[in-house]
């Protein structure tokens, strides 16, 4: 009985362990997106590498850090290139610009974006949702907006006091309960991450549905006050909430809204998935593997799926699948 067992339990294990893969030719990934099959990557080069899920293998890498034709620069926030498929075409945001790809590699064209637009992503093909930074005397906001294709027509659809004031730059909030939002098919999904309300909005007809979810937020700890303070070199005014925001962020595909909430106990992390009307469908607690205390190893959900890239050796980075 015992041979019978162990013999199911190594069954399991390489059944699980099949699922993963090295990724070859690459260097330290900053962010992964999965679209049926393929897997694209933007790595530390600021370079794109697109892999066949089924044969493991790289199919095509193009871009280099520059500012010609097809190159990208990371933004003036710090913030690196940032990836989105959409359809069967590859949208790289870099320092105000947004490059589209064939997903062979092939370069179509550079979009001029306006400065301090972040985190561009299309509606449908007449329209992107983003957000950008503004700075006043009282704080500095984020604000989302809905815009045209060409980036004229802009309509602000949310405001959200930011943590840090850049006028104040030794007084910072912690724990910013900011907007955070996604699209798929036409319709964006949009949180104010401090309580559980999520709108679903339809990206022609402007209609807003929205739900609540009964949710109990986590409290802050002396211990999460510790850890927060030790990321900053300088001494800085810290002021604390009484309680994280009860979502961290959000993601969608074809059948799943996947939240991603501000509960977790040691590497294990609360993730609530609702279908696109608001209906609960699992609670899970998956495991995410950490790089360090502060930072996660990229990973995304797709299709019931939890994707991470994770560093095995010295220079060696593994796609682990969790199926869920």
């Amino acid at each position: 009985m015992k041979k019978i067992l162990l013999i199911a339990l190594l069954s399991i294990c390489s059944l699980i362990s099949a699922k993963n893969f090295v990724l070859k030719d690459l260097v330290y990934p900053k962010e992964l997106v999965i679209k049926d099959n393929l897997l694209f990557i933007n790595d530390h080069e600021e370079r794109v590498k697109v892999y066949d899920l089924k044969t493991k293998k790289l199919l095509s890498e193009f871009g280099k850090s520059g500012e010609g034709p097809g190159e990208f620069l990371g933004s003036r926030f710090g913030k690196s290139i940032s990836l989105r498929v959409v359809n069967s075409k590859i949208l790289v945001e870099s320092n105000e610009r947004l490059s589209i790809f064939k997903f062979n590699g092939e370069y179509i064209k550079d979009i001029k974006l306006p400065m301090g637009f972040l985190n561009v992503m299309p509606i449908n093909q007449n329209s992107y949702i983003l957000e950008k930074m503004e700075v006043g005397k009282k704080g500095t906001y984020q604000l989302v907006i809905i815009t045209d294709k060409k980036f004229k027509k802009q309509v602000e659809i949310a405001k959200k006091k930011f943590g840090i004031n850049f006028l104040k730059p030794n007084e910072i909030n912690a724990f910013s309960n900011l907007i955070s939002f996604d699209t798929y098919g036409g319709k964006i999904f949009l949180v104010d991450t401090e309580e559980f309300e999520i709108k679903i909005i339809d990206g022609k007809t402007k209609k807003i549905n929205k739900f609540k979810h009964p949710y109990k937020r986590r409290k802050v700890s002396s211990k999460d006050k510790k850890e927060f303070a030790n990321r900053f070199k300088k001494k800085k005014k810290i002021i604390y909430p009484d309680y994280f925001p009860a979502i961290k962020n959000i993601m969608c595909d074809k059948d799943n809204l996947y939240v991603i909430t501000n509960k977790k106990e040691g590497i294990k992390q609360e993730i609530l998935v609702f279908n696109h009307k608001g209906k609960l469908k699992k609670e899970l607690s998956l495991k995410l593997e950490q790089e360090d205390k502060k930072h996660i190893y990229p990973y995304t959900l797709y299709n019931s799926k939890l994707y991470q890239i994770v560093e095995k050796d010295e220079d060696t980075w593994e796609l682990q699948i969790t199926d869920f």
